[in-house]
């Protein structure tokens, strides 16, 4: 396995956790699929990645809080979408690298 997919692999891996942490499971499970095929250094999971990013309703949509149901405190909303949104534009500039390598 290349080096980006092993990173793009440890990213996803982390927002899964993120996210289930905090209860947003449709997306975590979508994740965790293409987690699946990037472990066997198929490109289709970076490809499949990639379609959930951009758009309304997209993963980049997604914001953690107490609000939207989450079991997250005010204070640490801020903190926990920070780190939501670097993982999510790390994942997506590797994701774009190993789509177009073929993984």
């Amino acid at each position: 396995m290349r080096t980006e997919v092993t990173v793009l692999v440890k990213v996803l891996e982390e927002i899964v956790m993120l996210l289930r942490r905090y209860g947003v499971d449709d997306w975590s499970a979508k994740i965790d699929d293409d987690l699946f095929f990037l472990r066997k250094n198929d490109a289709y999971g970076a490809q499949r990645f990639l379609t959930y990013c951009g758009g309304m309703g997209s993963l980049q949509d997604v914001t953690i809080c107490s609000e939207n149901g989450h079991p997250v405190s005010p204070g640490e909303a801020s903190e926990v979408n920070q780190r939501l949104v670097a993982l999510l534009t790390q994942a997506y500039g590797l994701a774009r690298t190993c789509s177009a390598e073929g993984a």
